[in-house]
């Protein structure tokens, strides 16, 4: 279940059109049950705790920022050029 909230709220927070809310009010907007709100607040904490989101001004929950590290494979490109005749 964790996971399944953790999707959604990156995608909610990615999305061009959300405006930074408290965590309840974000709750609210994505349908959370009240049975499934502890569940939805450990969510939050763990992707506080990873840093992949974070509190902004009015404890409003925002996307980190892009940091100067790159995580993964980088690979190389290759370009072909074509030679004109």
């Amino acid at each position: 279940m964790a996971e399944h909230y953790s999707r959604r709220i990156l995608t909610h927070l990615a999305d061009r059109r959300y405006a930074p809310c408290p965590v309840s009010q974000l709750a609210r907007q994505l349908g959370v049950e009240s049975d499934d709100y502890d569940e939805f607040r450990r969510t939050v904490k763990q992707l506080l705790g990873e840093g992949r989101v974070v509190l902004g001004p009015s404890n409003c929950l925002i996307l980190s920022p892009p940091g100067k590290q790159v995580h993964g494979i980088l690979s190389r490109i290759h370009i072909l050029r074509c030679r004109r005749a």
